[in-house]
């Protein structure tokens, strides 16, 4: 048991040094940067700005973490490097700090948006006759076919 208690302390020990080195994003700052460091030029966010790349704000969903984000920006980096370059855009040099303020900026994509609401829905779904192809739980499109 005390061996248990030990490797309890260490985990607890080597979470909080990792907290420790978290830095909070702020979405307005983000906004900022969006358009400082040019990147509204190429990309844009909720229709606004660039059409050359894809729409930052269109992707954001439950299983859209930072830590998908990242990835998606590192592993899609050196093409955008490359296409800056083409244009003659400066690529920024982001701080840990900025590059928090940019995710908490796509983030906030769609944390103001209304939320669902499921009687809204009921009556959009008998509205737009969806309930002809499509039931709750079942397609009724196969019951359609000749």
């Amino acid at each position: 048991m005390g061996m248990l208690r030990v490797v309890a302390a260490a985990a607890l020990v080597a979470w909080s040094a990792l907290a420790v080195n978290i830095v909070p994003g702020d979405a307005r700052r983000g906004e900022q940067l969006f358009k400082s460091e040019q990147c509204v030029l190429c990309h844009s966010f909720k229709g606004v700005g660039g059409t050359a790349a894809p729409d930052l704000s269109s992707h954001i969903d439950r299983d859209y973490t930072p830590a998908v984000m990242a990835s998606l920006m590192w592993n899609h980096a050196p093409d955008m490097w490359a296409g800056m370059t083409k244009r003659g855009i400066v690529k920024a040099e982001l701080s840990p700090e900025s590059a928090s303020d940019l995710f908490a900026y796509f983030v906030s994509a769609r944390f103001f948006e209304r939320p669902g609401d499921a009687a809204r829905g009921k009556s959009a779904f008998t509205a737009k006759h969806c309930s002809m192809c499509h039931g709750v739980a079942t397609s009724n499109a196969e019951a359609r076919l000749p």
